[in-house]
């Protein structure tokens, strides 16, 4: 990963099999400043990736993805020390909770929803005044990885390639596209709520 003295930040996407165990986990480590890509990761969950799942032609989705196939505790220990060792502390994903619910160990790092502005009016200008909006600016519907995609990009047959480390790098880039700098995603804080107590 290039090293830079700017600080950076990550943004990760992860992949699960039919019964939600994790298979895949991409990252992206970019500038923090200019979101620009210094360098990326793709861990493969061995043996969990032989299991059932609707993506599973997508994990080799090229033979240009380097990957490192590695059992769940050893990949989670090799990308906790693959952020610390860049100066992370700041990781970023689409629809955070998905993501923060299957990387156990991360819980230190302040996570950040790339959907709570990608969605909202007041943050996407491509966003207009006929699409459908809640009161708070949120887009009603058609707010997931391919439709923001396609309305920043004016790419109309864009659809999310489903495996983890290409749409990481597709979600870094709806995060230039949005051209909001970094303060703005304080807004998009990912904040895990307590487990209710039981009674």
């Amino acid at each position: 990963i290039e090293n830079t003295t700017n600080a950076k930040i990550a943004v990760i996407d992860t992949e699960t099999t039919l019964s939600y165990d994790l298979m895949a986990i991409g990252v992206v480590v970019a500038d923090r400043e200019s979101f620009t890509p210094l360098g990326k990761k793709y861990y493969i969950i061995d043996p969990t990736y032989k299991e059932p799942s609707m993506y599973y032609d997508k994990i080799f989705y090229t033979d240009s993805l380097p990957y490192r196939k590695l059992i769940k505790e050893k990949a989670l220990s090799e990308l906790k020390e693959l952020l610390l060792s860049n100066n992370v502390n700041s990781i970023f994903a689409y629809n955070a909770s998905f993501d923060y619910s299957h990387l156990p160990g991360l819980e230190s790092f302040d996570w950040y929803d790339i959907t709570k502005i990608a969605a909202y009016k007041q943050y996407n200008g491509k966003i207009t005044d006929n699409m459908s909006t809640y009161s708070t600016g949120k887009l009603v519907r058609d707010y997931d990885v391919s439709s923001i995609y396609r309305l920043l990009s004016g790419k109309e047959k864009y659809i999310e390639k489903h495996n983890a480390l290409l749409d990481a790098l597709d979600e870094l880039e709806i995060m230039k596209m949005l051209d909001q700098p970094f303060s703005v995603y304080e807004k998009a804080r990912y904040i895990k709520k307590p487990a209710k107590k039981k009674p």
